[in-house]
């Protein structure tokens, strides 16, 4: 009976992984014509499908789908929670930081939150000056910033 469970479970992890594959692959596919709203939906079953103790690595590539997609929709909270979901997974490389950490400052800066999304991008400037559009985006925020700061009344 141990070789019959054992078969089974296989059998289990291999159509979750199936499952996941299926998915995923759809999310991408939606994603690519322009069909976010599907896209995401897709990509929630994957994550779903997974056990993400098992599979960080999906798990975390998931986070950073839907993050990204609901910033295609300007929904800065959703992109935000998908971020420190895929951050909080166990074994993440520092190139999954780097990326759920940029989709974080694009959130932060989407919702108003200059000083949060500053934060955000110059971790990844410390780690990797020519990551994307990094710098860019620091001084945008700077200069931004500067704009939006009160008078100094001195």
């Amino acid at each position: 009976t141990d070789l019959i469970q054992e078969v089974n479970s296989l059998t289990e992890q291999e159509m979750a992984r199936e499952d996941f594959e299926t998915h995923f692959s759809l999310g991408i596919a939606y994603r690519e014509m322009g069909l976010t709203e599907e896209a995401i939906r897709e990509f929630q079953g994957a994550i779903k499908a997974l056990n993400p103790a098992k599979s960080p690595h999906e798990a975390v590539q998931c986070c950073g789908m839907l993050s990204t997609c609901f910033l295609d929709k300007g929904m800065a909270r959703s992109a935000l929670r998908w971020c420190q979901t895929g951050l909080s997974l166990p074994d993440i490389s520092a190139h999954e930081a780097m990326a759920l950490q940029y989709d974080m400052g694009v959130a932060h800066a989407l919702a108003g939150e200059q000083e949060q999304a500053l934060e955000c991008f110059q971790k990844i400037f410390v780690a990797d000056p020519t990551y994307r559009d990094v710098a860019q985006r620091i001084d945008g925020l700077k200069a931004d910033h500067v704009q939006h700061a009160p008078p100094d009344l001195t």
